[in-house]
C-alpha cells in the first residue's frame, strides 16, 4: 500500500506509510537523526505507543506545519497522465490511523490523492467522517481538499474545510473526455457552481488545471 503522508516541519520532510509496507523516507534533516526518526515512527505505529515515548525529544518538539494526506487509491476517472493508474484501487488509509496523524499536531492538512479522496471508504466510514474526526482531534487545524469534483459527499463536512481545489484540467467536454476518459465534464461544472459555490460553506474555492503541450495554448 502506498498511502502516504508528507510531513513538512522547519527541518523535516518525510513520507510515512501507515501500513508499513513502505517505510519512511526523510529529507532535509541532520544525518544523525535519520535512524532514530525511522525507528521511532516504526515503533509508534507497530505498538500504538504515545509519540513522546519513542521519538527523540528534539523531533517531538519540532512543529509539524503541513501534512499531505492520501486517503485512497480509488478513483472514478482515467486521467492519461496519472501516475497511480497501476496502483491497487482498494488501498486506503485506515480510519483508526487518523489518531496517529493527529499525534503529529500539524497546523495544516492537505487531503489529496492518487485516487479521489471523496470516494474514501473504510468499513462504514466515509470521507465526511474523516473530516469530522480530524477536526475533533485537531480543532485548530486548517483543512484543504484537492478533488476531481465528480462527487460531493453528503453531510456537513464542508463547514470544516477551509479550501477546495477542483482539478478540472480541461475546459471543454471533448478535451475532458480525451484526457480523463469519462464523460462527466458538465457534471463537474455543476458541482463547482451548484455544490461548492452556491451551497457549501467553503470560503476558498479554486479551479485548477494541469498544463501540458496539448492544452497550454487553449486554456
Amino acid at each position: 500500500m502506498d498511502t502516504q503522508l508528507k510531513l513538512h516541519g522547519r527541518q523535516l520532510y518525510r513520507y510515512l506509510d501507515l501500513d508499513l509496507t513502505r517505510m519512511v523516507h526523510v529529507l532535509g534533516m541532520a544525518s544523525e537523526n535519520l535512524v532514530s526518526l525511522e525507528e521511532g515512527l516504526r515503533r509508534t505505529i507497530e505498538a500504538s505507543s504515545p509519540i513522546e515515548s519513542v521519538f527523540p525529544a528534539e523531533l517531538v518538539s519540532e512543529k509539524c506545519a503541513f501534512i499531505e494526506l492520501h486517503l485512497t487509491n480509488r478513483c472514478n476517472l482515467r486521467c492519461k497522465w496519472c501516475s497511480y493508474a497501476s496502483s491497487n484501487k482498494n488501498q486506503h488509509i485506515k480510519f483508526s490511523d487518523l489518531g496517529k496523524v493527529a499525534a503529529l499536531q500539524p497546523e495544516e492538512i492537505l487531503i489529496v490523492g492518487g485516487g479521489e479522496p471523496t470516494l474514501f471508504r473504510d468499513c462504514h466510514k466515509g470521507f465526511g467522517d474523516v473530516i469530522l474526526e480530524l477536526k475533533r482531534l485537531l480543532p485548530a487545524v486548517r483543512l484543504r481538499l484537492i478533488t476531481n469534483g465528480t462527487f460531493i459527499p453528503a453531510g456537513e463536512w464542508h463547514r470544516y474545510v477551509d479550501e477546495v481545489s477542483v482539478s478540472l484540467d480541461s475546459f471543454s467536454n471533448k478535451i475532458f473526455l480525451r484526457d480523463k476518459g469519462v464523460n462527466v465534464f458538465e457534471k463537474v461544472w455543476r458541482n463547482i457552481f451548484e455544490g461548492y459555490v452556491n451551497k457549501s460553506s467553503v470560503k476558498h474555492i479554486r479551479v485548477t488545471a494541469i498544463y501540458q503541450k496539448d492544452n497550454i495554448y487553449n486554456t
